[in-house]
């Protein structure tokens, strides 16, 4: 099989104080001995000094402005010509046929984006309640090259066709908040573009003990369910907007009635409360 294209860049969003990026570059370096692929490895520093140490065979750009959205753009922005950029994060472990199987799913599918899994790094965490552990049975359950509507651009193949497109940008608005990358999907999909999920392209997350902390799980319900609100208001017509305050409507009906024999339910309720207050006033309700 011939590669589409001459070159792919691997970009590393950071802040630099994440003791696995190091782990990360030398697990890049041995996947660049192997692979026939030819590829650079970006890190995107979001810091307004720099403040790690130089690699070799490694780009350092630097984005002073903090946040999700602004590193993010700043790689797009730096990618060379005519180069399909690969976004991964910080606190990762790719697999050894990582690159090589979301690469092959690009080559079969070239004009559309290429999305991988993201699991818990280690096997006995899987099952365990935490914010990545949520998502493993979806991603088992998802079939290898379906199209899907959402991807995380901690394991994320945009093509260099779609790179100049003006709606290939990450959003200042999700920029502290986090869910740019729901709204870069939504925007996508929107724009007549698809996401391919490619099963066997894995990536493992290292995660910090906080994740499986309650009072941050919580914490991070909240926060989501309210931006997806808001990505609904921003991308959607009047129709599944409506859906959406209906569905958040009753909801809230069901788990005020489940909070008064129970306060286990109060989290449902206070999350899908501030939901409809984003969704209808189209801001943050965190």
């Amino acid at each position: 099989m011939v590669s589409l294209v001459e070159h792919y860049t691997i970009a590393i969003c950071t802040q630099g104080q994440n003791s696995n990026l190091n782990n990360v570059i030398t697990i890049l370096n041995e996947i660049n001995k192997s692979t026939k692929y030819k590829f650079e490895v970006l890190i995107v520093l979001n810091s307004s000094i720099s403040t790690i140490e130089t690699f070799r065979n490694v780009r350092i750009v630097i984005e002073p402005n903090l946040g999700y959205s602004s590193v993010r753009n700043t790689a797009l922005k730096s990618v060379k010509s005519s180069s399909n950029l690969i976004f991964i994060d910080d606190d990762e472990i790719p697999s050894l046929t990582w690159f090589e199987n979301l690469v092959s799913m690009h080559e079969k599918f070239q004009d559309d984006i290429i999305v991988g899994p993201i699991y818990p790094y280690r096997e006995d965490l899987l099952n365990k309640q935490s914010y990545r552990s949520q998502f493993t049975q979806m991603y088992k359950s998802r079939p290898d090259e379906a199209l899907v509507k959402q991807g995380a651009t901690a394991n994320m193949l945009i093509p260099a066709s779609l790179i100049s497109k003006d709606v290939i940008h990450f959003d200042l608005y999700f920029n502290k908040s986090g869910s740019e990358d729901t709204d870069f999907c939504f925007r996508a999909r929107t724009a007549g573009y698809s996401i391919r999920f490619a099963k066997n392209a894995e990536i493992f997350e290292i995660e910090s003990p906080d994740r499986y902390d309650v009072r941050y799980l919580n914490k991070r319900f909240i926060r989501d369910v309210s931006n997806y609100s808001v990505v609904i208001r921003r991308n959607m017509g009047v129709g599944p907007i409506l859906y959406r305050a209906l569905t958040l409507i009753a909801r809230i009906l069901i788990f005020g009635v489940l909070k008064m024999l129970n306060r286990k339910y109060a989290l449902n309720l206070q999350a899908y409360s501030k939901s409809l207050i984003s969704l209808l006033t189209g801001k943050l309700s965190i």
